[in-house]
């Protein structure tokens, strides 16, 4: 790893807090990556992941950005859906086939 040289291995080794973010980190990796890579879960492969981090820089930030655009992609559809529904049920109030406490009113006009 780049930083080997200078980092304090010690005291990050000490340092739970750090610890927990770089399992996150990792779990959030595998959460957008896990049908697209055979990696394996980080949980129960870790050392495949370091090896990459170390040994494959290239192919390490192509899976940050891998996942990076996934989670945007994620959450982009998940505004458009909640969008769509939301325009929905705007509708469905116009109409007057629902009101607004989310009973369901009469069809007939």
């Amino acid at each position: 790893m780049a930083v080997a040289d200078t980092a304090c291995w010690g005291l990050l080794n000490q340092d739970e807090e750090w610890q927990e973010l770089v399992r996150n980190d990792f779990r959030w990796m595998w959460h957008h990556l896990q049908n697209c890579s055979d990696l394996g879960d980080p949980a129960l492969h870790l050392p495949r992941w370091v090896e990459i981090i170390r040994w494959h820089r290239g192919f390490w930030r192509r899976l940050v950005r891998r996942a990076s655009e996934h989670a945007i992609g994620v959450r982009k559809r998940e505004f458009l859906v909640a969008a769509a529904h939301t325009r929905f049920i705007r509708h469905l109030e116009e109409f007057d086939f629902i009101c607004r406490t989310g009973h369901i009113g009469s069809l007939s006009r």
